[in-house]
């Protein structure tokens, strides 16, 4: 009889897991699915500089040299994902999909660990814990899709700092080797993340100098002998590490950080960025019913308004957790420090830069964060309630039925008529690149919005290179202005030289349109009209050059602007 028992009971784990794999394998497909259906906005065209420049780290150049980029250019965290792809894959633009859900698949997994690492937790009760935390993650919103499963956006630096405080966290209960291994990880990713993220400092660096510094306030004696000590000198050393990386990298012919500081919002924009704010998070949550009618959105306006209620709970748990730690009450080192993380992210988002600029990508890691506080508060303040058979069967029951509405957040129809950056009817910028192809044309120059994704769609067999109008940086007569080699945001000096001349420039109509490439280039031997883009065509060619790396170079690329002696010409 116990041998008919045993076999029934490995029987039934066999059919658990075997279930439990064909759903991963579903959710898979599915997530795969939203990588190609999600709305996808202009910063597809910024991601494909990103796998441009992590092809030539795969070639050897590690410091990026020749290369301006951004202040976030995520240089040795998802960069380095997508050099992994293309160790694997080759230069495939499938990767554009691939690297962002890999990234995506990483920070779930760290999500749930930080969610109950450090709490006393059965395996029942530590499951729930972590579908709190993950629901939305598993069916994300149209918007909340659009940040994790296209990037690199700051999710991949969310993940690293989530990476660092588990580390932390984990050293807590090691000694010798064990702890010193914690410890060192935590200041390297620390290190990394900042490296290639200012946004790295709310998210880990300063939430764990602040904590560990309230600690030094509140409880002197048993602070300066705890592990919450040894936390504060690792996210010292990691800013201090990164800044040191950061300085030295362009004194070591490495890349050129393009420098830009914003504002502080003024008080007119305090009501509107408000406004903005409290949508955003609607969004990312799902619950943004506004604007829905009762007559044709039965599932929707279902699936909004529970992800209503909790969006009210993830905001409850982190206003809890905030009072509990002006009391002095909470004293779990891991919920303080990602409540810190939500507060300074937050408020860095709501105060500084332009609204057109920080919106979704910015506030996404902040509500990523809030998730794990609502989580942990579930756990450490409700343990005894969850304990109850009853309560517990209840959650879970709470949890199945809020999965199945949460699916109806994205409808159907999302997935069968794709909006991503893959589909040629909504980025007329994919039809270019594969006529480019077809026709045989290798090497071309055109605007910042055509050049590297053209590139990257075709593999590399077509390169286009971005130029941009003098008129952008100076007040001189339209008639007056000229074309010259676009290094704003993120380019290679390397696509400017006298070793690289094209014979075609694509005019979009907008800052290089017809005019200026004649102005600047001379008559073309052939004009083809290529959907809503004019491709100009010169026999013997054309030219654009950048001068030789110096300081006063690099200052002026710096500043994003083209250096003195930048030119474009007619070869004769």
């Amino acid at each position: 009889m116990l041998a008919s028992v045993g076999r029934r009971g490995g029987a039934r784990r066999v059919v658990l897991l075997a279930g439990a794999g064909v759903a991963i394998v579903c959710w898979l497909i599915y997530c795969w699915a939203l990588t190609l259906s999600v709305p996808a906005g202009l910063d597809v065209f910024d991601f494909a500089n990103n796998l441009l420049y992590a092809q030539d780290m795969l070639h050897g150049n590690w410091l990026l040299h020749g290369w301006v980029v951004t202040q976030d250019p995520h240089w040795f965290t998802d960069d380095m994902v997508y050099v992994l792809g293309l160790r694997l894959r080759g230069f495939d633009p499938v990767l554009l999909h691939a690297v962002p859900m890999f990234v995506y698949l990483v920070l779930m997994v760290l999500v749930a660990s930080v969610s109950v690492v450090g709490l006393e937790l059965r395996g029942t009760d530590r499951a729930m814990i972590i579908g709190i935390a993950l629901l939305p993650l598993l069916f994300p919103s149209p918007a909340l899709a659009s940040q994790v499963l296209i990037g690199p956006y700051h999710t991949g630096t969310t993940a690293v700092a989530l990476g660092a405080i588990l580390a932390l966290r984990v050293s807590a209960g090691r000694r010798g080797r064990a702890a010193a291994a914690g410890l060192i990880g935590a200041g390297l990713l620390l290190a990394m993340g900042r490296v290639g993220d200012p946004y790295m400092l709310t998210l880990g660096i300063l939430p764990i100098i602040l904590v560990s510094l309230y600690g030094w306030l509140v409880q002197p004696g048993s602070a300066r002998d705890g592990w919450s000590t040894r936390a504060l000198w690792v996210a010292l050393a990691a800013w201090i590490a990164a800044a040191g990386v950061l300085w030295l990298v362009p004194r070591l012919g490495g890349f050129t950080m393009r420098l830009s500081l914003s504002d502080i919002i003024p008080l007119s924009e305090l009501v509107p960025r408000a406004v903005d704010f409290i949508r955003t998070f609607l969004d990312l949550t799902g619950a943004n019913f506004f604007g829905m009618s009762l007559g044709s959105h039965h599932g929707q306006l279902l699936s909004a308004m529970v992800r209503f209620g909790y969006l009210c709970a993830v905001l409850w748990a982190v206003a809890r957790a905030v009072v509990q730690v002006a009391r002095g009450a909470l004293a779990d080192w891991v919920t303080v420090v990602v409540t810190t993380a939500v507060l300074l992210s937050a408020a860095g988002t709501f105060l500084y830069g332009p609204g057109d600029y920080l919106g979704d990508e910015h506030r996404t890691p902040v509500f990523l964060l809030a998730l794990i506080v609502f989580a942990r508060t579930v756990a450490s303040g409700y343990r005894g309630w969850l304990a109850e058979p009853r309560r517990k069967g209840a959650l879970a029951s709470a949890l199945l039925v809020g999965a199945v509405v949460f699916v109806f957040g994205i409808p159907p129809i999302h997935l069968r008529h794709p909006e991503g950056f893959d589909n040629p009817e909504k980025f007329h910028q994919i039809a270019l690149a594969r006529w480019l192809d077809q026709h045989g044309f290798q090497s071309g120059y055109g605007p910042y919005d055509e050049a590297s994704i053209v590139t990257v769609e075709t593999a590399g067999r077509v390169t286009v290179r971005p130029l941009i109008s003098t008129g952008q940086y100076a007040s001189i007569p339209r008639s007056a202005t000229t074309l010259v080699p676009n290094i704003e945001l993120m380019a290679s000096n390397a696509w400017f030289t006298s070793a690289h001349p094209a014979t075609f420039l694509i005019v979009d109509g907008g800052d290089v349109d017809d005019l200026i490439a004649r102005r600047t280039f001379g008559e073309p031997d052939h004009i083809y009209q290529v959907g809503d883009f004019h491709v100009l065509t010169w026999k013997d060619g054309i030219l654009c050059t950048l001068p030789a790396l110096t300081p006063a170079v690099r200052e002026q690329e710096a500043g994003g602007v083209p250096p003195q002696g930048a030119s474009c010409r007619r070869l004769e």
